[in-house]
């Protein structure tokens, strides 16, 4: 949270910030946002988009056996 300007701003949450606007009937999710000193007037924010874990996983193990490939060849 950085205070310095008179704005806060706030990143990174596994599950997204909630924030209803004065404009919308439910609330958002949203990465970061930021907005007036003491919770005071929205700014702006990144929306949250929900990850696709599986995914993540397969390009997690798809990099590894890479690395692991670069490693082996190097050896030889």
């Amino acid at each position: 949270m950085y205070k310095d300007i008179g704005e806060w701003e706030l990143i990174e949450n596994f599950s997204g910030f909630p924030v209803k606007r004065s404009d919308e009937a439910e609330p958002s999710r949203y990465r970061s946002i930021r907005f007036g000193q003491d919770w005071g007037e929205f700014i702006e924010g990144e929306p949250f988009v929900e990850r696709d874990h599986r995914a993540d996983s397969e390009r997690d193990r798809a990099m590894l056996r890479a690395f692991q490939q670069m490693i082996m060849n190097r050896r030889r």
